[in-house]
């Protein structure tokens, strides 16, 4: 049926979330008074990198072996209202190289995100669509200058605004989905704007299978290597392209195991990616609490 289908991609779109350390969102929200949690653990690693138009390897750098980032985080849901949730996702990161280790807590979001129009109570063709407003709280990781970029992260607090929709296509079992946001962050981090187009089938109840293409592109800022460049790494124009690819399996308790994969297919001041992660949903039902009459 189509609200299953429509749970059970909510579900699993949280794994394909964590593909940056402040996470994207669903435009399906949990129901009132669900609970979602989501343990993730998220592997990336390179051994090029594009600084502006030019393309290197780490061993051109004098560096041997490739950059590894190792995230462990939880995402947090929970439906205040059947239009209104609440979310959150925090955790820790670590950076691997032969010469440098960095570790220390993710960045941490929360946000709100609210319905504006659900496809299963309004009958009239349009997709489900959602907004959500969320700040950034900036990790304890530390934010070394010099090559290669090894920063877990930009180490701005900073808030994101985004619009998020999802359309099932009727009893096909393929669902359409999205989102198109702003970032604003301090510590001179150039403002960006991210997007996800993506489409996910379910061939069966509880197998569910996805692929996606993520753009996120920094609207200012320098090139690594380039003028004005002093090996801060937060103040680069940054351009990412990546593709994913997804699947989520769910048992009968609504309880997914969900697996994505991804990988840059071209991007401006980034490392040439690759991006495996894995993660648990487990819904929890929270009881209203009890009145007691006297």
């Amino acid at each position: 049926m189509k609200d299953t289908r429509i749970a059970l991609f909510a579900l699993a779109y949280l794994a394909a979330s964590s593909l940056s350390l402040v996470a994207q969102y669903s435009a399906y929200l949990p129901r009132c008074r669900e609970l979602l949690v989501s343990p993730q653990y998220l592997y990336q690693s390179f051994d090029h990198l594009h600084a502006g138009a030019q393309r290197f390897s780490l061993g051109d750098l004098g560096l041997e072996g490739h950059l590894q980032q190792h995230t462990v985080q939880m995402a947090l849901e929970y439906g205040i209202m059947s239009r209104l949730t609440i979310d959150s996702t925090f955790g820790h990161v670590s950076v691997r190289l032969p010469a440098r280790n960095l570790e220390g807590m993710t960045d941490t979001s929360l946000g709100l995100r609210y319905c504006l129009i659900d496809e299963l109570k309004q009958k009239n063709g349009l997709p489900t669509v959602s907004v959500r407003l969320g700040g950034i709280l900036a990790g304890s990781y530390p934010t070394p200058l010099g090559l290669p970029p090894t920063n877990p992260g930009d180490g701005a607090s900073g808030f994101e605004t985004a619009a998020l929709f999802g359309k099932s296509l009727g009893s096909t079992g393929v669902t359409l989905y999205g989102d198109l946001g702003y970032r604003n962050r301090s510590q001179g981090v150039p403002d960006d704007l991210f997007g996800t187009a993506g489409v996910a089938y379910e061939p069966c109840r509880w197998l569910l299978l996805s692929a996606a293409y993520r753009h996120e592109q920094s609207l200012s800022g320098i090139d690594i290597l380039g003028p004005g460049f002093t090996g801060d790494f937060r103040v680069v124009r940054e351009i990412n392209r990546i593709v994913e690819f997804g699947v989520a399996f769910t048992d009968r308790r609504g309880r997914s195991l969900n697996l994505v994969g991804a990988f840059n297919v071209g991007g401006r001041n980034t490392g040439e990616k690759t991006i495996l992660g894995i993660s648990l949903t487990l819904p929890f039902e929270l009881a209203s609490p009890q009145v007691k009459h006297l």
